[in-house]
């Protein structure tokens, strides 16, 4: 999973480097980032799909898996899947201040 990771850093970076205007930031869902190491990608939030609609939970793990589980108290036959979602911010020039 580490070169995964990796591997998608470098070609957004390669990607920014190519392009010219545009969107100064990219959300990247990545479906386990939580190894440890130096190409760890921490989470700030994780979804839930239930019957086919993504749920969206701010937060850490601990508060994420309460907001989960009362969830899926309501929709007790098909359990979901939670993913965690990291938030990467790459700018395309230095920002000011």
């Amino acid at each position: 999973m580490k070169n995964t990771i990796k591997s998608r850093l470098d070609g957004l970076e390669q990607q920014l480097n190519n392009q010219k205007s545009g969107p100064t930031m990219i959300v990247i869902d990545v479906v386990n980032a939580s190894e440890e190491g130096p190409h760890e990608v921490v989470p700030v939030g994780y979804t839930c799909d239930i019957k086919g609609k993504r749920h969206y939970f701010p937060g850490d793990s601990e508060q994420a898996g309460a907001a989960v589980r009362a969830l899926m108290a309501q929709e007790p036959r098909e359990p979901g899947k939670v993913r965690p979602i990291p938030i990467l911010m790459a700018c395309l020039e230095a920002p000011a201040g």
